[in-house]
């Protein structure tokens, strides 16, 4: 069940990567990117209940927190910079 999961949210990646490429506007690529990072946060959490492995819950609290701090810093600079397109 947990590997049904995990190809369903790489299907729903894939389909995410393919709106990165056909973006409307800086804007939603930046959420996208996100929430790109937010489904491999939780690809990586299912495969650690999956290998029963503990050690996979730090690189995804790392990876979690970079891509917040990513995506906040590039907003930031966005917004002060006008609308990039």
């Amino acid at each position: 069940m947990i590997v049904f999961f995990m190809l369903v949210l790489m299907a729903v990646l894939a389909l995410l990567a393919v709106y990165l490429v056909r973006r409307p506007n800086i804007w939603d690529s930046v959420l996208a990117a996100n929430v790109a990072t937010n489904l491999v946060s939780i690809i990586i959490v299912l495969y650690s209940i999956y290998t029963d492995s503990a050690m996979y819950m730090d690189v995804t609290i790392i990876f979690a927190l970079m891509g917040f701090i990513g995506s906040l810093f590039t907003m930031r600079y966005i917004y002060r910079k006008g609308d990039l397109r």
